[in-house]
């Protein structure tokens, strides 16, 4: 059995509205999938916290004969101290669970998080388990968080607590497998089925899907639209603060107002189905992530497997993470986060057909299901 642990939110548990990352979600379903096509089963172990109030029953949904889903006690209320107590409730229902279900020949991934680090830690000297550490990026590094910061014992006894990984890049791979066997996975290899082709009404069409913070700044693609001739238009897909999103709107008025006509929009979230559309039905998927950022080295933009996977060409500025990928190749890339940069990259962006783009990921696919089994394997 394979235990994965993280805080992995599915259609199973909508009525508790519970908090997370939309890029977790989306890798754990990836890896989970991917360890069902070896044949292993898997259960799903998530810890979440939930914006509705009250105790929350542990929940059990069995998907199918190789995936079960568990959803842990949680306690959600607000307050300081109740928060914080709900913290400590949900962290000791992780090791009670794992306590009393994890034998010692079961294999227990987690997704890094630093919360995670005591429970997970004690479980595996209780019980024995194999322990393999998804390591999509070391939080405290992002100097951004003085939070994080302050739990690097935490995390850096989790890391080095682990039997194996799956890193999220080469370079990540590199600092931190200090001789252990592990997995490579830029992002999730998925290639949905194929529902919408490119527009062809003249204008290159340029999507943007993400964050909108201060990390990845948008603003700079509005306003290197601006300096873009007439037949390129830009999509913005993703949410923020509502601060962030209100600032991003002027620009995008002050850039179609200078233009005559709508050059940028803001479209919102969309997911399933009606996200893979958009995206097939654009040309370039930008990356916007800021060159030269503390997390430079240690965290990849998910979102470019992601592009690429619905026949996207991606413009990105010359990160470290991805200069080292295996999808660097097909990518333009510029050298500086300003909009001339930018806007010279996407000018000159050589962009390629659906089929060429999709067969990278495919191609990734077979070398990270190749490593996957070995880890999983290995020691069993």
């Amino acid at each position: 059995m394979i235990y994965y642990v993280g805080t992995y939110r599915t259609e199973n548990i909508a009525e508790r509205d519970a908090r997370g990352s939309v890029a977790e979600d989306v890798k754990i379903a990836y890896v989970a999938s991917a360890i069902k096509k070896l044949g292993q089963r898997v259960t799903t172990l998530s810890v979440l916290s939930s914006r509705k109030r009250g105790f929350h029953k542990r929940k059990v949904c069995v998907i199918d004969g190789l995936e079960t889903q568990v959803f842990l006690e949680s306690f959600d209320y607000p307050g300081r101290v109740l928060s914080k107590l709900g913290v400590i409730q949900r962290l000791i229902a992780l090791f009670f669970y794992l306590a009393i279900h994890a034998r010692r020949t079961d294999r227990v991934l987690v997704y890094n998080t630093q919360l995670f680090s005591i429970p997970i830690r004690l479980a595996k000297c209780l019980k024995g388990f194999q322990l393999i550490l998804e390591v999509e990026e070391v939080f405290y590094l992002d100097d951004r968080n003085p939070v994080d910061v302050r739990r690097r014992v935490l995390e850096d006894a989790l890391i080095a607590a682990a039997d194996r990984y799956i890193f999220a890049s080469d370079l990540l791979a590199n600092r931190f497998s200090v001789g252990k066997d592990f997995a490579v996975v830029y992002g999730g290899y998925t290639i949905p089925p194929r529902i919408a082709q490119r527009r062809m009404d003249g204008n290159i069409h340029v999507v943007y899907a993400g964050g909108i913070d201060s990390l990845r700044r948008v603003d700079y693609a509005v306003k290197a639209f601006g300096l873009l001739p007439d037949g390129f238009r830009l999509h913005i897909l993703g949410k923020g603060a509502d601060q962030e999103l209100e600032s991003l709107k002027q620009e995008i008025e002050k850039v179609n107002c200078e233009a005559g006509y709508e050059k940028a929009e803001y479209v919102g979230c969309l997911y399933g189905q009606e996200y893979d559309a958009y995206l097939e039905s654009c040309h370039i998927g930008l990356n916007m992530q800021s060159i030269g950022s503390s997390i430079e080295d240690v965290a990849y933009p998910s979102k470019i497997s992601s592009y690429i996977g619905r026949g996207l060409t991606v413009v990105s500025g010359r990160l470290s993470s991805v200069v080292a990928s295996p999808f660097a190749v097909g990518m333009q890339m510029y050298n500086a986060s300003t909009p001339e940069e930018i806007a010279q990259a996407i000018l000159t962006c050589k962009i390629q057909d659906y089929d060429t783009q999709t067969r990278l990921v495919f191609e990734a696919e077979k070398r990270f299901m190749a490593e996957l089994e070995r880890i999983l394997n290995t020691g069993r």
